[in-house]
């Protein structure tokens, strides 16, 4: 729920920022044909519906990079924690209450709508037929369409004859052009959004374009006489009006008369390129609010941990820069450190590293495009880990290892935060066998754990890379456990830095040992399924000298 409520917020803050945009170009064209005014509501209603966008140059979108919600709103369960009274708890408990305060806010307008509706059918129960389609009653004062399925005009007793016709082309354009649906969907998305004051004003002004635009489709064929007649049915239908309704139907004359008349008066068919200058509109707005502009810099995050010497740590990340430099902040830190790349492609060439302190910048210099390693050598004598937070401009990010671009919204330093664990729970990539339920988190005390309770069956041979990117991500996650949600069975179990399954059957395999000139410069182990790896790439791993007189062959076979 926490995710969905966070996308809810971000879409209603971007369409407020297109409402805004087209009350200004209303404004501006208010002299020109009002039908391009409804593609303009339709970049409204795209906004307040779907988060996606795209990047584009010149983007006017709040956005820094585009909304991927899919993962997660397709999975949103409910999860528990197992933790003590964490300050987490009160952040979970502050959700709750939001979410149940949106929820109970969509279901009261909803029940409003249908306590009107069902008003207004109990008052039109003794209406009559006048002709196909058209319904007299003596219980409303105003002409209006009403149904979806099937609409039927409703007219008021009483309704001179002279008006009845124009009100009839009225109403009856409002079906064809399916207004009473388009009304309905707009009333549901402001309910859905009823939070924002903005969308409220939107949804009145386009509740008044749509009686604008079906006043214009009526009389572009209408002769002068014709127009000022429907003008005067329309204002003696407005002596009765009583109101603009939120989600009943409007009347013939309820809403804008004033206006909708300076419009009829003045129509003119617009001509080719007054149509061209409007579609080129539409569609530079919509360019410029649904999409968001490129990002070239990213904060990068690299935790050291508590009593480490002073070695390498990289951040999952990749970058490419986008010039011969590279600039870099330190915006959180401790102590000397120094930054580090290396050449994707070419880990054991030349490693570029420059010298570096807290809350200062630095311009390193690099190959444009090539992508690198991000980290930094430091060392942490302090009994806590130590976050370093570097802003690096103007790069290209790519994730590496299997953590996916939508899973660094959940970096975090602490398991503890029960909202971000359980949003990246429920987007892993458990594969097809397997499926979200919930989690656990053990928070009281070392060994950090959570433990992600899944639904199917399978081998769990795949989990491995799952619990990698969730140690990727969480900095202070010692330990993680995947279980059939049914019988609380442990699938398999990992632990931070030694990554196989725990399972009930003893691990085994085939050991090797490949010696450098004077030490140890890999170990590796080779599973059924799976292996590990341990490397001395850079001498810091394995220092000492095993044997003085290492063995003629590279590498060493051990069964055990």
């Amino acid at each position: 729920m926490t995710v969905l409520l966070r996308t809810l917020a971000d879409m209603s803050v971007q369409a407020s920022w297109i409402i805004a945009a087209t009350v200004v170009l209303r404004f501006v064209f208010r002299n020109r044909s009002k039908k391009f005014r409804l593609a303009l509501w339709a970049v409204v209603a795209f906004r307040l519906t779907c988060p996606l966008s795209f990047e584009a140059p010149y983007s006017l979108g709040l956005q820094q990079q585009a909304v991927t919600g899919a993962a997660g709103l397709s999975q949103l369960k409910e999860y528990t924690v197992t933790t003590g009274s964490s300050p987490q708890s009160a952040g979970i408990s502050v959700m709750y209450v939001v979410s149940a305060i949106w929820l109970a806010g969509v279901i009261t307008f909803g029940i409003y709508a249908l306590i009107q509706y069902i008003r207004m059918k109990q008052r039109l129960c003794t209406a009559v037929i006048l002709q196909d389609g058209i319904m007299v009653s003596d219980q409303i004062r105003t002409p209006f369409v009403m149904g979806l399925i099937h609409p039927y005009i409703y007219l008021p007793c009483g309704l001179d004859e002279n008006d009845r016709q124009y009100v009839i082309d009225h109403e009856r354009m409002h079906i064809r052009y399916l207004d009473p649906a388009v009304r309905l969907l707009g009333w549901f998305l402001t309910c859905i959004h009823w939070f924002n004051p903005v969308v409220w004003i939107g949804y009145r002004l386009f509740v008044q374009d749509i009686e604008l635009v079906c006043d214009e489709r009526v009389i572009e064929h209408y002769t002068s006489d014709q127009r000022a007649d429907y003008s005067m049915a329309m204002v003696h239908s407005s002596i009765f009006a009583t109101g603009m309704h939120l989600i009943c139907p409007l009347g013939f004359g309820e809403t804008g008369v004033k206006e909708r008349i300076h419009s009829i008066m003045n129509y003119r068919k617009p001509s080719f390129w007054v149509t061209v200058v409007c579609i080129a509109v539409c569609v530079v707005t919509a360019a410029c609010f649904l999409s968001h502009p490129r990002r070239t810099s990213f904060s990068m995050k690299i935790t050291v941990p508590a009593g480490s010497e002073l070695e390498y740590y990289y951040a999952s990340s990749q970058i490419a820069p986008e010039n011969s430099s590279l600039k870099v902040v330190c915006e959180q830190g401790q102590g000397e450190f120094s930054v580090v790349l290396r050449e994707c492609e070419n880990r054991d060439g030349e490693w570029i590293e420059t010298y570096m302190e807290p809350g200062i910048s630095g311009t390193v210099p690099v190959k444009k495009g090539v992508w690198y390693d991000f980290g930094i050598r430091a060392m942490n004598t302090t009994e806590e880990d130590v976050v370093y937070t570097l802003l690096v401009k103007p790069v290209e990010l790519r994730i590496e290892d299997g953590v996916y671009g939508e899973l660094e919204q959940y970096r975090s330093s602490y398991v503890g935060d029960a909202s971000n664990s359980a949003g990246l729970a429920m987007a892993l990539p458990y594969g097809e066998n397997f499926r979200y339920d919930h989690i656990e988190l053990q928070t009281d005390a070392m060994p950090y754990g959570m433990t992600v309770f899944l639904k199917g069956t399978g081998k769990g041979t795949g989990l491995q890379n799952c619990a990698q990117t969730a140690f990727d991500l969480i900095s202070n996650l010692d330990e993680i456990s995947f279980c059939k949600a049914d019988d609380r069975e442990v699938i398999a179990s990992y632990v931070r830095n030694r990554l196989w399954a725990e399972k009930k059957e003893s691990i085994t395999g085939t050991w090797v040992l490949t010696f450098g000139n004077d030490d140890i410069s890999e170990i590796s182990m080779q599973m059924e399924n799976e292996s590990l790896h341990m490397n001395n790439a850079d001498g810091s791993l394995f220092n000492q000298n095993i044997a003085k007189n290492p063995p003629p062959l590279s590498t060493t076979k051990v069964t055990g």
